[in-house]
């Protein structure tokens, strides 16, 4: 004779089932996304591919130093590429675009996928890596590209994968690394990073414009009071003021002990990527470097 399942034999069997989706759902989904990365990846080597292609057949080559940009649009019109669609709406991903630059004998390739879902941060980043703190060539324990301000030694950096933690030594109104990026004044700047304060003060974004390195204007901030690491961002309009360079400080407020921390900063020029007028919001900006990364 069969005998049913009790009550509490199937509570147990429903209690298994919930452990083991709570286990699997995470790594199925990270599987699904990484897979989704790659596909993208998979699509910027096309785009350098036809590029290649298009360089050859129209005999254009390049002096030493010299860049140029081919578009996605050229590339599809001249029957070299078939359309490039984001993996997850099928949009096609028509304000792509690589770049390339002679360096001695040799030309560089960098793929600028731009998707509803996705963009080739590593090509638009106009920081060109800077905002992940790898590199300290003289071990002085500030990463290259950045300055300390004020000058002095009243507060330290440690260096990182990906990360720079800033430590108070005095009471400090506010303490920056900062870096300067040319701009053009009709176009629109995108700036983000993470950031973090273990003692709830704000720590996070600080934007000047420049004029040939003399200040001009203060055009913002983006703050956290976090003490995990939170994504801040803003979005920097010059309005045809006269300026040519962004000054961007990764500043904090802070006292002896206090730590903040930084990583993962990006500076884009989302005139050039989508056209003047066509700039995404910077909530739509927001959205695509998370999925991006």
């Amino acid at each position: 004779m069969k005998k049913g399942f009790t009550l509490i034999e199937l509570l147990a069997v429903i209690v298994i089932l919930g452990i083991i989706l709570v286990i699997a759902v995470p790594n199925i989904m990270s599987i699904i996304n990484r897979t989704k990365l790659d596909a993208y990846k998979k699509n910027e080597e096309i785009l350098i591919s036809a590029t290649r292609t298009y360089l050859t057949q129209n005999g254009i080559s390049l002096q030493d130093g010299e860049s140029t940009t081919i578009s996605y649009a050229t590339l599809k019109t001249s029957n070299l590429i078939e359309p490039i669609r984001d993996i997850n709406n099928n949009n096609e991903c028509i304000n792509s675009k690589v770049y390339i630059t002679r360096n001695g004998t040799n030309y560089v390739y960098k793929a600028g996928l731009i998707c509803d879902n996705y963009i080739s941060l590593n090509t638009f980043d106009l920081l060109n890596g800077l905002g992940k703190f790898e590199r300290d060539a003289n071990s002085d324990g500030l990463a290259d590209g950045w300055n300390r301000n004020p000058s002095g030694a009243n507060f330290s950096l440690l260096l990182g994968i990906q990360n720079v933690i800033l430590t108070a030594e005095t009471s400090t109104y506010g303490f920056s690394i900062h870096t300067t990026i040319p701009i053009n004044n009709t176009h629109k700047y995108y700036i983000g990073c993470y950031v973090k304060h273990n003692n709830n003060k704000n720590a996070g974004l600080y934007i000047d414009l420049l004029k040939d390195g003399i200040y001009k204007i203060y055009v913002g901030n983006a703050y956290s009071t976090s003490p995990e690491f939170k994504y801040v961002s803003i979005l920097i309009n010059p309005n045809s003021h006269d300026v040519n360079q962004l000054l961007l400080m990764l500043k904090t407020f802070q006292s002896p002990g206090d730590i903040s921390g930084f990583k993962d900063v990006l500076a884009l020029n989302l005139t050039e990527m989508y056209g003047a007028g066509n700039e995404p919001t910077k909530e739509a900006i927001d959205a695509l470097i998370l999925k991006s990364r």
